[in-house]
């Protein structure tokens, strides 16, 4: 992907659009732009093939935002995290093909302890994407209102068994709770590393 945003900046560069100094700016740029542009692109072909567009589009959805305010783990650079991202989307197909009763009782179930250590932890600060005491502030009301506001839809939607979209809502709260405490994993044994390197 990087080749291929050096390419479009050196043709943007010869046709004049863009400045050379410019260069490895609109370079990064580019490839931040594209990598999750390939990404939600493989989603969208892999939900069409195995008929699951609607479980896909509620995961992803409820995912993005529960991940864009409540922190957790981050991969060091945007090509892991759009494979992580794509191994972590395709559980739904599985699960949708599955859709099994005990799932069904499982992981909403498994959910709720979930949107607890989210609402309480949250956010949580990652190296890999750090944030000012402010914005801190403002990601911990949105992720605990988004966190509540996905529990209510998946209680109702578990009440009224509309089974797929209520996995997809649990899977989402889960993944969130366990990147959630990967961070936390993460942060304690850089601590303990920095103390013994501080001995």
């Amino acid at each position: 992907m990087k080749r291929f945003s050096d390419r479009l900046t050196e043709k943007l560069i010869k046709e004049g659009i863009i400045a050379e100094e410019l260069a490895d700016f609109y370079s990064y740029g580019f490839e931040r732009i594209c990598i999750p542009a390939l990404m939600y692109l493989i989603i969208i072909i892999t939900a069409f093939i195995t008929n699951t567009l609607v479980p896909s589009i509620i995961f992803t959805v409820s995912f993005v935002l529960q991940r864009q305010f409540c922190g957790g783990y981050h991969c060091s650079s945007a090509q892991k995290c759009t494979v992580v991202s794509l191994v972590i989307y395709s559980v739904i197909p599985i699960l949708t093909f599955v859709n099994s009763r005990t799932l069904m009782n499982i992981l909403p179930v498994l959910s709720v302890p979930a949107a607890i250590l989210i609402f309480l932890t949250t956010p949580a600060v990652d190296p890999n994407n750090p944030h000012s005491d402010s914005e801190l502030r403002h990601f911990k009301l949105l992720s605990r209102t988004i966190t509540v506001i996905v529990l209510i839809f998946e209680t109702i939607l578990f009440v009224m068994k509309s089974s797929i979209i209520c996995l997809s809502l649990s899977y989402s709260m889960i993944v969130t709770s366990l990147l959630l405490i990967v961070s936390f994993m993460k942060g304690r044994k850089n601590e303990e590393n920095s103390v013994k390197g501080s001995c």
